[in-house]
């Protein structure tokens, strides 16, 4: 994997994890997508996974951070080709 694969993956991971902990990120994400997008530098295959995502699997990842139970977080997508 070269390096520059490799940020954009850490894009889609940041994206996402900013989304979890920052309301106005979360908002940017289904509102405004494309342009969040861009200020990662996304590949087009994780823009396409970052709009299948929902509002409901967000606000269920930041209710499991909510609870403090849990050591760290972890997003599954589900990718139909």
């Amino acid at each position: 994997m070269s390096d520059q694969e490799s940020t954009k993956e850490v894009g889609l991971t940041h994206v996402l994890a900013r989304a979890i902990t920052d309301e106005e990120v979360r908002k940017r994400l289904f509102l405004e997508p494309d342009a969040l997008a861009d200020e990662y530098e996304l590949t087009p295959r994780d823009r396409d996974t970052m709009k299948r995502i929902s509002p409901a699997d967000i606000e269920e990842a930041t209710r499991q951070l909510d609870k403090r139970s849990w050591w760290g977080i972890a997003i599954f997508i589900k990718i139909e080709f």
